[in-house]
């Protein structure tokens, strides 16, 4: 196991967390509570980096080819992810339907996030079989579960019709995503439009993938950033992307559709490549380590709690004492939640899950 990779993996839930605080009443400036969104281009880099890291079995030489079949890793993909995404998604039900209720008179924040529409048949259907293409999903962050399983599907079938090498993985996957922007803006495009997997493929953000898988590659090589040059990426590419977005440092690119993975992918991809070449610097039994563990709960697990968290600072008038202890209450709430997910759920369910894929 990579432990600097879930390191970044719980700094990145965290990221997403607070950008999805109830900040409204603190007045934050918008630019800066945006970029905790930068934690998704950070999972979508290591996620690039990791199907190849897993399809080669976590090492790479000359002439190296993936020993996995196409159907195999794309069952194990679904395996990984889609078992909890389906238990928090029907807590999203379960909650919607107590909110809609009458019982009580929710807050905006909650009523909001458990509107009816969370109610809709045909978008839980959608949002379990990641079919509802751009239109958000029952559970508000599945959103990027669905380009990560149109890469997982990208990737499956390329290793399917026998592509073996990392090489020719990189530059098929590439290929199959340029070619899908290149029809989003062609003469192509309105007989394309209702192809929900185009559509996908064609989003920039896909771009990110790329980038983690081109990191693969250089990991592999042994092509590192020095400790000096690490060190000071990770701790300094946060602010200098707030300060980016604050002062609208790329004023002709910014709100342009490749701004985010030229920006934003980016700085993704310079962290993760840093987290890579500082690898060893702290142990497999630290605090951080196993809160890693637990970010893929944390990320799904918080959207449900928030609104919750929300509704009682409201009723309650909490907001009153002030951001640190709503953003306390809220992250230890979430960060709690999402371990005894892990500990009592995730991880139970995948150890059932790998005895029957063996």
């Amino acid at each position: 196991m990579l432990n600097n990779l879930q390191i970044l993996r719980f700094v990145a839930a965290a990221m997403v967390v607070f950008a999805h605080g109830a900040i409204a009443p603190f007045g934050f400036p918008d630019a800066l509570m945006k970029s905790g969104r930068f934690g998704v281009d950070i999972f979508f880099v290591i996620s690039g980096f990791l199907m190849p890291y897993i399809l080669f079995k976590g090492t790479h030489s000359e002439g190296s080819v993936i020993g996995l079949s196409g159907s195999k890793f794309f069952l194990r993909r679904v395996a990984r992810i889609w078992p909890m995404y389906f238990i928090v998604t029907m807590l999203v039900i379960i909650c919607a339907l107590i909110v809609n209720s009458g019982y009580f008179s929710p807050s905006p924040d909650l009523a909001w996030a458990y509107r009816p529409l969370k109610l809709d048949t045909k978008l839980l259907l959608e949002s379990l079989t990641f079919t509802h293409a751009l239109i958000a999903p029952t559970l508000n962050v599945g959103w990027t579960l669905q380009f990560e399983f149109m890469f997982y599907t990208i990737i499956a079938i390329l290793v399917g019709i026998g592509v073996k090498r990392i090489e020719t993985l990189i530059i098929s996957s590439t290929a199959a995503i340029i070619l899908s922007i290149l029809a989003k803006y062609s003469l192509l495009a309105p007989w394309l439009d209702w192809v929900a997997p185009i559509k996908l493929m064609a989003q920039p953000m896909m771009i990110e993938f790329l980038l983690g898988m081109i990191l693969y590659r250089l990991h592999s090589s042994k092509v590192h950033l020095s400790k000096a040059a690490s060190i000071s990426i990770l701790f300094l590419a946060l602010p200098a992307l707030i300060a980016i977005q604050m002062l609208n440092f790329f004023p002709k690119l910014s709100g342009q559709a490749f701004y985010q993975p030229v920006v934003w992918g980016g700085l993704a991809f310079l962290v993760v490549w840093s987290a890579l070449s500082v690898e060893g610097i702290v142990s497999g039994d630290n605090l951080f380590v196993r809160l890693g563990n637990s970010s893929y709960c944390l990320y799904l697990i918080h959207w449900i709690l928030m609104p919750w968290i929300a509704h009682f600072f409201k009723v309650f008038n909490l907001y009153e004492i002030g951001p640190a202890l709503f953003f306390i209450v809220y992250f230890c709430v979430c960060q709690g939640a999402a371990m005894a997910l892990y500990k009592y759920v995730e991880t139970p369910i995948n150890r059932k899950i790998k005895q029957h894929l063996k």
